[in-house]
């Protein structure tokens, strides 16, 4: 956030403290200057680090919000999680000093957003003055979701919702004139396909995502997936949680551990994923359809020679 090099054209720029320093505020001036710059069609890829870290919130920030509710839904520091995978269960309730941490830093994590959310008003500004706002699809995206203590969890990695949800908003003037929610599910296996459709670009066969393009003319329409695959693999022995494959479809979401022990979540009745259906009898049929997706999507499997029969060690 301060005190930082970066490279600019394989130039190394050294950055310090002062304010016109902060990192999303130098980020933000680049890619302006960049679009003021451009004569031709172009893509700009703007991925600032802000809110990774511990975040550092920009000083004309430092304080806002002052304060914001703790975060604490149900699946907070889940109470029971007996029907959860063993790698979970081994992990203890949180303490006071814990919580108050997760507090502290998702205040924080708020607090860095708001130079991104003035970042992001800035570009639409300039694109507006330059005349670009009417032929410029925008794309606003996070690589991640993140956990504040559900599941006793904070982090990402997780086949949980929080961890596997992102935003996704999309703005081309000649495709959304008028404002629209899209329930069909999309992942960032998407981006790329449906840049290189509306650049006209043909011949990237190989890619598993497909253009959204025909979703923002006609979504109705539109034949979609149903569902979508979630990977994990453990580079580490020491990593805790364990290789996995998951499917994710508009109502369910399994995950297959690779040392046998399974996840079922009915997504439309338990949203917060409270609990493991995975040995409800009435769920057969829908397990049988998912665990025939991921035959069929995790093919192959993420590398496996890390593979363990002895699940406790994660604990």
């Amino acid at each position: 956030y301060y005190d930082y090099e970066i490279s600019l054209n394989g130039t190394p720029v050294q950055y310090g403290s002062r304010n016109s320093d902060y990192s999303v505020r130098v980020e933000q001036d680049l890619a302006e200057g960049f679009i003021r710059d451009s004569t031709s069609p172009y893509f700009l890829y703007l991925a600032p680090a802000a809110p990774h870290g511990w975040p550092v919130p920009e000083r004309r920030f430092a304080d806002q919000p002052s304060s914001v509710p703790p975060w604490r839904p149900a699946s907070f520091d889940e109470a029971d999680i007996s029907d959860k995978p063993s790698w979970l269960r081994g992990i203890p309730p949180m303490d006071a000093k814990e919580k108050a941490m997760i507090d502290r830093f998702r205040l924080d994590q708020l607090r860095t957003l708001n130079s991104l959310d003035a970042m992001v008003g800035s570009i639409v500004d300039t694109l507006e003055e330059t005349g670009q706002i009417g032929n410029t699809m925008i794309i606003y995206t996070s690589d991640n979701g993140y956990l504040w203590g559900e599941h006793r969890l904070r982090g990402k990695n997780v086949p949980y919702e929080e961890s596997i949800r992102v935003p996704l908003i999309v703005r081309y003037d000649p495709l959304t004139a008028q404002p629209s929610v899209d329930q069909h599910i999309l992942a960032n296996i998407d981006l790329a396909p449906t840049i290189l459709d509306l650049a006209n670009v043909t011949g990237a066969t190989k890619m598993e995502g497909r253009s959204f393009l025909p979703l923002l003319s006609d979504p109705a329409s539109t034949d979609w997936r149903h569902y979508l695959l979630i990977e994990h693999w453990a580079p580490q022995r020491s990593d805790r949680l364990p290789i996995y494959c998951a499917i994710r479809s508009d109502r369910y979401m399994y995950v297959d551990y690779f040392w046998g022990e399974d996840e079922l979540y009915d997504l439309q009745n338990d949203p917060l994923e409270l609990e493991n259906r995975i040995s409800d009898p009435a769920k057969v049929g829908a397990l049988g359809d998912l665990k025939d997706q991921e035959q069929l999507l995790c093919s192959p499997p993420p590398p496996s020679s890390l593979h363990v029969d002895d699940p406790s060690r994660f604990g």
